[in-house]
């Protein structure tokens, strides 16, 4: 498996939970996330953070593990996130107030 940019698993599967945006919703269920692609993406983003992580692509990883119920945590990780990752070729065309929007409607209010 390889996109264009490259072979690395969590680029495969970033690629594919981009963009999470409210259309997602009609394009990817949660049993998908849940079968299989979070923990895939999140072990390989896990193990290549230097470049996940300040690529921006671990923003997805959280957004997906939002819609599995893991707001708090998604939502504190996102936040921390230093601006620059939304310049880069996972963050670009998503932004610090998309991802955490994302987070905060996948789950209620009183988690």
């Amino acid at each position: 498996m390889q996109t264009w940019f490259g072979s690395a698993p969590w680029k495969v599967y970033g690629i594919q939970l981009m963009p999470q945006t409210a259309v997602s919703e009609a394009l990817w269920q949660p049993t998908w996330v849940e079968d299989g692609v979070l923990a895939a993406f999140s072990a390989s983003c896990e193990a290549d953070p230097a470049e996940c992580v300040a690529q921006g692509w671990s923003t997805l990883s959280w957004g997906a593990a939002a819609t599995l119920g893991g707001c708090r945590l998604a939502w504190n990780q996102v936040a921390a996130l230093p601006d620059a990752v939304y310049a880069t070729d996972g963050g670009d065309g998503q932004s610090k107030t998309n991802a955490l929007w994302w987070i905060a409607t996948r789950c209620p209010y009183d988690e």
